[in-house]
């Protein structure tokens, strides 16, 4: 929980995001409606042939947004299927672009930090789950653009207790649970995950 507080990437729901998100870039690629939804049925060709598949759509997706680069949804997608596909620095350059083009945009500021906050967690991703850095850098502008953004607060609440912090990883948890409907499965780990730093301030030089 020290590591990585309430969020895990469940295999299930990579299975569930993996072939809606390799369907529509491969319609996004060709233009075919048809050719999208046979993709949904890549299972059937075993794993592998379904992976490669997925990354083949992948890639021309990439390659496509190199001629629209001003398509902010599309990189958006990319970002995602490359954190699928578990290529953390390729997500990691996908949400620059995004940055890049949601700022040219004149994109809201909240619409922003979302951004600034999924760019965080898949650099955090790319360097095994650290959160200083580049990382780090990352949740700060988040929160400077919204001081509420839930994801930006979970990270900086991770990388406070990672650099020692667990007092300020407690304020940063505590804005985030105000933030989430009570008694859901998120506040509850939350909840879960606050207890814990309790005991752990509670220890003897804390």
């Amino acid at each position: 929980w020290r590591q990585r507080p309430w969020l895990p990437r469940a295999s299930a729901l990579v299975l569930a995001v993996l072939l809606p998100v390799a369907a529509w870039g491969l319609y996004v690629q060709v233009g075919d409606p048809q050719a999208a939804a046979r993709l949904a049925q890549a299972d059937a060709m075993g794993h592998s042939a379904g992976q490669a598949q997925v990354e083949a759509m992948v890639a021309g997706l990439a390659q496509r947004l190199q001629t629209l680069p001003d398509n902010l949804p599309g990189w958006v997608m990319l970002a995602r299927s490359y954190e699928t596909l578990e290529r953390y620095a390729d997500a990691a350059q996908a949400y620059q672009g995004a940055l890049q083009t949601a700022q040219a945009q004149g994109l809201e500021a909240t619409e922003q930090a979302r951004l600034w906050a999924d760019l965080a967690d898949a650099q955090a991703s790319a360097q095994q789950g650290r959160l200083d850095g580049a990382a780090g850098a990352a949740i700060t502008q988040a929160l400077n653009l919204d001081a509420q953004q839930p994801k930006a607060l979970a990270l900086a609440g991770a990388a406070a207790l990672q650099a020692g912090n667990p007092r300020v990883a407690r304020d940063h948890w505590q804005a985030l649970l105000a933030l989430l409907e009570p008694g859901s499965d998120v506040a509850l780990q939350v909840q879960d995950d606050l207890v814990k730093l309790e005991l752990l301030l509670r220890e003897p030089g804390r």
